[in-house]
């Protein structure tokens, strides 16, 4: 009797383990879908990780993180489309879509990503925003791109209505197209926007490209 009663109590913590294994405690607000994947990406949330593949939901509060060589390209419920690069971490802290109105706030931890915004970024009260470790980036229906040359920040706008990256140190619109800024710390005002050079884009087009 004894004997069964041990194999039972072994069989229900091997049962509750791989519950707990396949349900983790995630918050359950999708805020997103992968529709792109190369190489190796995870979500992780309450210290648990989840492997990502072509159709795993992103939620919000979690820190999406990729490997080597890797690009995740996720398309928001909004119809925002965020590409990371590789060795990226990125947070989505938040993310409400209705219809009529919403907001949205990411961090950029590390890395390297692009955003085609969709149309939550088109609502008057623009309500999409980005947040790094030196600048907050501030978002009018378009596509810009945020990532380091040399190691220190840059940002550049794709195309669309235009961005403000704003930190401690003052603020700074991106209205052409082809042109960025960049920020040398927290405290730093962004510098005065410039036109990229070729070499510069290739390098976007490149962190950004499926091989």
């Amino acid at each position: 009797m004894a004997a069964a009663f041990r194999i039972l109590s072994l069989l229900l913590a091997v049962m509750l383990t791989a519950a707990m294994v396949s349900q983790p405690g995630v918050d359950d607000t999708k805020a997103g879908v992968v529709t792109r994947i190369q190489s190796s990406a995870i979500a992780i949330q309450d210290a648990v990780p989840r492997i990502l593949e072509v159709g795993s939901a992103i939620f919000i509060n979690d820190i999406v993180s990729t490997g080597k060589d890797a690009r995740v390209e996720i398309r928001m419920i909004d119809d925002t489309v965020i590409t990371l690069s590789a060795r990226t971490q990125f947070v989505v802290m938040q993310y409400q879509f209705d219809g009529n109105q919403g907001d949205a706030l990411m961090r950029l931890i590390t890395g390297t990503f692009r955003v085609v915004t969709g149309k939550l970024a088109k609502l008057d009260k623009r309500p999409f925003k980005v947040a790094t470790n030196v600048a907050t980036i501030g978002v009018r229906g378009t596509e810009f791109w945020v990532g380091a040359f040399h190691d220190v920040p840059h940002v550049e706008l794709i195309g669309g209505g235009g961005v403000t990256v704003e930190n401690a140190g003052g603020r700074v619109d991106v209205t052409r197209p082809g042109w960025g800024t960049f920020i040398k710390d927290a405290n730093t005002k962004p510098t005065k926007p410039e036109f990229w050079p070729k070499w510069m884009n290739d390098a976007v087009k490149d962190s950004m490209s499926f091989k």
